[in-house]
């Protein structure tokens, strides 16, 4: 019974760790895709030197994250770029309801010797209105103002949206950095206790069963911990997306793929702390 019973809990690690490995093997193709790399080509990652067990910190208020989506986001600018061009579409139908007014000048001459002067200005003014336009400017104006009305009422929804984006993923960032702060310490305890159990295997105190339980225990924490690490990194990511920062200073040209990785990387160590008061990430 007891080895029918163990031999149940190493399956069950077992196919945990398949399934974190069928997970791995998609991230591995849609990175591929967003490389824009050719289906089946292999590539190798460079392991950054982070420390999975020191996530980066957000220290902004969700306040400040709110008013930097309401200044940064391009949907916003584009919104209220349509409301400037409905509002001077209303101008220019108030303007249509004004008469209409024409000033002229001229300046003349006549070489004729028996003309008084031979040299003379002119001018007039001529004031104008189109009755028509009595009635038909109010429809006009109404006509106008009812683009107008519902750009600003899509504008204001597109704001809601965007700060309900922000406190979504600022939420979604507190619940996963709390997520890996629990699996960093469940990591740490499994690997204490294989320390132990190796100690104990080594002093014949117990068997390579045990030992081989413990060490799937360490191992399936430690992809946990893996896979907590990349949660929180993600739930960073969506908050960039949601205050709708550009990775890309737009006085940098970049020449090549080396380049604009160089300038991507220091912009984002440089503006961490002065931009956005996140916490500088872990080297």
């Amino acid at each position: 019974m007891e080895a029918l019973s163990f031999q149940r809990e190493l399956l069950e690690r077992l196919e945990e760790l398949t399934d974190a490995r069928k997970e791995l093997g998609v991230a591995k193709a849609k990175l591929a895709a967003l490389m824009n790399l050719r289906p089946g080509e292999k590539y190798k990652l460079k392991l950054p030197r982070y420390d999975v067990r020191r996530p980066p910190v957000f220290t902004a208020r969700v306040k400040y994250l709110e008013q930097k989506a309401l200044i940064d986001r391009p949907e916003l600018r584009e919104e209220h770029y349509i409301d400037r061009i409905h509002l001077t579409e209303v101008r220019k139908a108030y303007f249509k309801m004004f008469p209409r007014l024409e000033l002229e000048g001229a300046m003349a001459t006549d070489s004729n010797s028996f003309l008084f002067n031979n040299e003379w200005a002119e001018y007039n003014v001529r004031l104008s209105y189109n009755l028509i336009r009595l009635f038909q400017g109010p429809a006009e104006i109404d006509v106008a103002k009812a683009p107008l009305s519902v750009s600003r009422a899509r504008r204001y929804a597109l704001t809601m949206a965007i700060m309900a984006q922000v406190r979504i993923a600022y939420h979604q960032y507190r619940v996963a950095a709390q997520k890996h702060r629990f699996i960093t310490e469940l990591e740490a305890v499994d690997s204490r206790i294989l320390k132990l159990s190796k100690d104990l295997n080594t002093a014949n105190m117990t068997d390579d069963l045990e030992l081989i339980k413990r060490s799937s225990n360490r191992a399936l924490s430690l992809i946990k911990l893996y896979f907590s690490y990349a949660e929180v990194q993600n739930s960073f990511g969506r908050i960039y997306n949601a205050i709708g920062r550009d990775p890309l200073p737009l006085d940098q040209k970049p020449t090549n793929l080396y380049g604009l990785a160089k300038i991507v990387s220091e912009d984002d160590s440089a503006r961490h702390r002065e931009l956005y008061g996140l916490a500088s990430l872990p080297t």
